[in-house]
C-alpha cells in the first residue's frame, strides 16, 4: 500500500509468484521519470489499482516491459518509452492508457501489443516513426473514449506503420479504432462487432497528395454495428486502399452500412515495402460478402467525391452483395464522383465477377450500383450476376455525365433489371456483348445524348429494348437459367439450364477478364462459350477405338464423358450416334442407324468421368459374306457438350462361316484363300482391333502363310485418326 506519491530513479517492479501482487495506490499516483541512459523498466505480475495516475518515463533509450499485469481503476496510465514498448498479457479496466515510443527507424518496432484485454480502457498509441503492432488483443465496451487510438506523424513526412491482427474491437459506444498520420495501416483478421459510435474503424490516411497512405485490410468481420458513419471509414489521400476477404453483414448505419471511402488516390509512390493485394492509385474490394446491411442515406459501399486524380481505378471483384438495402441512393454501391475530365488518363471503374442479390435501393436511384457523376471515365462490367426482384428501377445505373464516357459489358447475368443511363450532359458509348437480360421491363433504359450502343447479336434478351438493336430476343423459357446457387467458385451463381438458348452461342473468342467465367472456368467449357456470367461445364464426350464384332453378336460403342476438374456434369448431355455405311449395309449386315446415349448431370462433385454405350446388333448371314464395315460417329452433343476425339471409330463385322482367307489379310487359308488349320487356343483377333461379341471359331496360320498376310495387311491398312468437330 503507498499512501502518498512515490517519485525514484530506477526500478523493476516483478512478482514472480503465481497471482498477481496488488499494488493499491490508494488514490495517489505512482511515477517514475529516469535520468539514466539505456534504463530499462520492468513490471510483471501486478494488479496495480486504484489510482490517480501510474506514469513510467525512462530517459531517452530506456525501453519499457509490461507483462502479466492489470491495470484496474487507474485515472491515467503513462508509459513513454525513447526507445521500444511492450505489453503481453496485460488487461486494462476502467482506465486510461497512454502509450508512446519513438524507435529509431521507421522499420522497427515501436510499440508493441500481445494477448491483451482491455474493457473500457481506452488506448492511445503515438509512434511517430517505426512499427506500432498489435496482436491478439481486445478494446471492448468503451464509453467515454476511443477504444484504440493510433497516431503518427501529425506533420508532413508519414513514415508509421500499423499492424493490427487478430484482434477484436467490439461493443463500443465511442469510435472503435482511430489511425491517424501513419502511413501504413495493414489490419487482418479483426472482429469488430455491436459497435455504436461513429465508425467501428476510421482511418485517415495521408494529408496530402504528396504524402499519401497506403491502406490494406483482410480476412476481417464488420457485423451488427450500428453507427453514423460506416464500420469502416477510410478518409484523407491514399496511394492505395484494399478491402479484401472480409465480411459486413447487419450494420445499421445513418450514411453507409459497410465502407465509406472518402479517401483521393495520390499519384505519389508508396515508399513501404510492396504487397501483392496493393496496387499503385486503386481502389480494390475484392473477395468480399456484403449482406444484410441497411443504410439510412447511402450504400453498403460509398466512394465520396473520389476520382480527382487522373489514372485512377476503382476494382470491384468477386464479391458476394446480398439483401442490402438503401433508403436514398442504391443498395450495394455508390460512387459519387468518377473521372476527373482528363481524355488522356481516364479514371476507370470495373466490376468483374460480382454476384448483386436482393438489392433494394432507393426510387429512381439504381437498385444495386450507383455512379452518380462521371466525367470521362471507362466503366467495363464483365462476369457479374444481378439477380433482383422484378422492377423497372435499373440494376446499375449511371447518372449525370460530363465529358466522353465509355462502358462496357461483356458476359453479364442480369435477372429482373437490368441497366439504366441518364445523362444530363456529355456523350457516353456503350457496348454490349455476350450478355443476357431476363427481365420484364426494358433491360437498358436510356436517357440521354448518347450514341447508339454497339450490341452484339450474341445480346439476349426477354424483352425488346429500342437501345438493343440487333439483339435476340428469347422468352424465360428458352433463356432457361437455373435459379441462383453455389455452383462452385466465390459467389452463388445462375447457370444456363437443360436446352437453354445461351449454351455455346457466344460469337466472340473471350479475352482479358471474359477468358474465364465468373467461377473462373476457363472459356470456352464447350464447343463455344455459353453466353452470361457463367458456363455450363457439361464436359466433353468421345468414342473409344475401333472394335471387331462377329456377325450375329450385338456392337457395344463404349462412350465416354469427361468433365472439368471441380465442375463436372452440371447438366446432362444427350449424344446423337450415327451408323454409317461401309462395305456393311445397314438392315444387312446390321440394325438401325445409330441412336442416342443420355448422361445425366451430377452435380459440381461429379467424378472425372461417366460412362455409357450404345448397342447395335449385327446380323448373322448364310453362307460365306467375308468380314465387312461401317463406321460410327458423334453427330452432336446438346447443351454445349464439346465432342472430343476420337468422334468416329470403324466397327469390323467378322464373317462367322468363312474357312478361307478373303483377300484383306485376314483370312485363315494355306496361301491361296483355301483351306486352313485351327488356331492355337487362345490366339487372339488380327490386325490389333479391339473385339467385341462372341469369339470367332479357333483357326491356325501356318508359317508359310504368315508373309503373305504380312504384305496383304501392308497393302489394305488405314490410318485412322480422330478431328475434333463441334456439337450442338
Amino acid at each position: 500500500m503507498l499512501d502518498d506519491e512515490v517519485s525514484i530513479n530506477s526500478f523493476t517492479l516483478r512478482n514472480e509468484g503465481g497471482a498477481q501482487a496488488q499494488l493499491d495506490l490508494n488514490g495517489f499516483g505512482f511515477s517514475y521519470n529516469s535520468e539514466t541512459l539505456d534504463d530499462r523498466v520492468t513490471l510483471s505480475g501486478l494488479n496495480i489499482r486504484n489510482g490517480n495516475n501510474f506514469t513510467a518515463v525512462p530517459f531517452e533509450t530506456g525501453a519499457i516491459d509490461v507483462s502479466n499485469v492489470s491495470f484496474d481503476g487507474i485515472g491515467a496510465v503513462d508509459l513513454h518509452s525513447s526507445a521500444t514498448l511492450t505489453l503481453a498479457d496485460v488487461s486494462g479496466n476502467s482506465t486510461v492508457i497512454d502509450l508512446a515510443a519513438a524507435p529509431e527507424g521507421a522499420e522497427q518496432v515501436g510499440v508493441q501489443i500481445t494477448d491483451s484485454t482491455f474493457v473500457e480502457a481506452p488506448v492511445s498509441v503515438n509512434v511517430p516513426q517505426g512499427v506500432t503492432r498489435v496482436s491478439d488483443s481486445s478494446f471492448t465496451g468503451s464509453t467515454f473514449g476511443t477504444a484504440l487510438e493510433v497516431f503518427g506523424e501529425l506533420g508532413d513526412g508519414l513514415t508509421g506503420t500499423l499492424l493490427l491482427s487478430d484482434s477484436d474491437i467490439s461493443d463500443n459506444q465511442t469510435t472503435g479504432l482511430y489511425v491517424t498520420g501513419v502511413q501504413s495501416t495493414r489490419i487482418s483478421g479483426v472482429t469488430a462487432t455491436g459497435n455504436s459510435g461513429s465508425s467501428a474503424l476510421q482511418i485517415e490516411a495521408g494529408f496530402t497528395r504528396e504524402d499519401p497512405a497506403s491502406v490494406l485490410i483482410t480476412d476481417s468481420v464488420f457485423a451488427d454495428n450500428e453507427t453514423w458513419l460506416a464500420p469502416l471509414d477510410i478518409e484523407g489521400t491514399a496511394n492505395a486502399v484494399t478491402v479484401a476477404r472480409t465480411e459486413f453483414s447487419g450494420n445499421v448505419s445513418s450514411r453507409d452500412t459497410a465502407l465509406s471511402l472518402g479517401a483521393e488516390l495520390s499519384q505519389a509512390v508508396d515508399t513501404n515495402a510492396p504487397d501483392p493485394l496493393l496496387t499503385p492509385k486503386t481502389f480494390r474490394f475484392e473477395h468480399n460478402t456484403v449482406r444484410d446491411n441497411v443504410s439510412r442515406d447511402d450504400s453498403s459501399v460509398t466512394v465520396h467525391e473520389w476520382g480527382h486524380e487522373a489514372g485512377a481505378e476503382l476494382a470491384f471483384t468477386s464479391n458476394f452483395f446480398s439483401a442490402n438495402s438503401s433508403d436514398a441512393r442504391a443498395a450495394d454501391i455508390t460512387v459519387k464522383r468518377l473521372g476527373d475530365g482528363s481524355q488522356a488518363t481516364p479514371n476507370s471503374m470495373s466490376l468483374t465477377a460480382n454476384t448483386f442479390a436482393g438489392a433494394k435501393g432507393g426510387p429512381g436511384e439504381g437498385q444495386s450500383v450507383l455512379l452518380e457523376d462521371v466525367d470521362t471515365a471507362r466503366i467495363t462490367l464483365t462476369n457479374n450476376t444481378f439477380d433482383l426482384a422484378d422492377s423497372p428501377d435499373s440494376a446499375f445505373r449511371i447518372g449525370n455525365g460530363f465529358g466522353e464516357n465509355s462502358v462496357s459489358l461483356e458476359h453479364n447475368t442480369f435477372v429482373g433489371s437490368g441497366v439504366g443511363l441518364s445523362l444530363a450532359e456529355g456523350q457516353t458509348t456503350a457496348s454490349i456483348a455476350a450478355t443476357v437480360f431476363d427481365t420484364p421491363t426494358d433491360p437498358f433504359a436510356v436517357d440521354c445524348e448518347c450514341d447508339p450502343a454497339v450490341v452484339s447479336a450474341d445480346t439476349v434478351t426477354r424483352t425488346a429494348s429500342a437501345a438493343l438493336g440487333g439483339a435476340t430476343v428469347a422468352t424465360a423459357e428458352e433463356i432457361a437459367l437455373t435459379p441462383l446457387a453455389d455452383n462452385g467458385g466465390p459467389t452463388p451463381t445462375r447457370l444456363p439450364g437443360d436446352g437453354s438458348v445461351l449454351h455455346a452461342a457466344a460469337l466472340a473468342a473471350p479475352t482479358g477478364a471474359a477468358a474465364a467465367d465468373q467461377r473462373g472456368v476457363a472459356r470456352p467449357a464447350g464447343p463455344g462459350s455459353d453466353i452470361g456470367a457463367v458456363e455450363a461445364v457439361t464436359g466433353s464426350v468421345h468414342l473409344t477405338s475401333d472394335i471387331v464384332v462377329t456377325e450375329g453378336d450385338d456392337a457395344v460403342i463404349p462412350v465416354t464423358r469427361v468433365g472439368a476438374e471441380g465442375f463436372a456434369f452440371e447438366l446432362g448431355a444427350d449424344v446423337a450416334i450415327v451408323a454409317t455405311d461401309g462395305t456393311a449395309s445397314a438392315g444387312v449386315d446390321y440394325t438401325g442407324e445409330g441412336g442416342t446415349v443420355t448422361f445425366p448431370a451430377a452435380g459440381v462433385l461429379a467424378p472425372a468421368e461417366q460412362q455409357s454405350s450404345l448397342v447395335i446388333p449385327t446380323t448373322a448371314r448364310d453362307g460365306e459374306q467375308g468380314n465387312r464395315s461401317f463406321t460410327v460417329n458423334i453427330a452432336s452433343a446438346t447443351n454445349g457438350a464439346l465432342i472430343g476425339a476420337p468422334e468416329t471409330i470403324t466397327v469390323t463385322i467378322k464373317d462367322a462361316t468363312s474357312t478361307g482367307g478373303n483377300g484383306n489379310g485376314n483370312g485363315n487359308g494355306n496361301g491361296n484363300g483355301e483351306g486352313g488349320q485351327p488356331p492355337a487356343p487362345g490366339a487372339g483377333p488380327q490386325d490389333g482391333l479391339a473385339q467385341s461379341g462372341a469369339t470367332p471359331a479357333p483357326f491356325m496360320l501356318s508359317a508359310g502363310v504368315l508373309a503373305l498376310l504380312a504384305g496383304a495387311a501392308a497393302l489394305t491398312a488405314r490410318s485412322l485418326r480422330g478431328r475434333q468437330r463441334h456439337g450442338s
